[in-house]
């Protein structure tokens, strides 16, 4: 009988630089786009899809349809290495039009950090729905 166990984990060795050090995408003001999508019913719909540093480092994404229809949807993201740069996930230009398209408002965040980021991300989830 054989067994394998394997893990998750940041292989991190104090030598190595710190997590505050590596590079992140720098957002100082907001970007605001306008994005048209076609609708299930074959019309164009136009969005407003933002940008939006928050404080703590994290990034918004939220982008709202003209014709919203009061409901939003949340995307919360996955694991990123902590080498990569803080930044909304490429998946979210995506998914943004096709929730917009079907008149529900879309927000996601890059999070304040990257890594096994679970507890602190489910609290930046809550502030992203809050905000």
């Amino acid at each position: 009988m054989c067994a394998l166990f394997t893990g998750c984990y940041d292989n991190f060795d104090e030598n190595e630089i710190s997590p505050a050090e590596y590079p992140t995408t720098a957002l100082e003001t907001i970007s605001s786009a306008r994005m048209s999508v076609l609708t299930v019913d074959g019309s164009l719909s136009n969005s407003i899809c933002e940008i939006i540093p928050a404080g703590n480092g994290e990034i918004y994404f939220i982008c709202v349809p003209e014709d919203w229809n009061g409901e939003l949807i949340l995307y919360a993201h996955g694991y990123v290495s902590i080498y990569e740069p803080i930044q909304i996930p490429a998946e979210a230009e995506e998914l943004a039009p096709l929730a917009t398209s079907l008149d529900f408002a879309f927000a996601t965040t890059s999070f304040s950090g990257n890594g096994l980021y679970v507890q602190q991300g489910i609290s930046e989830m809550i502030q992203l729905k809050n905000f």
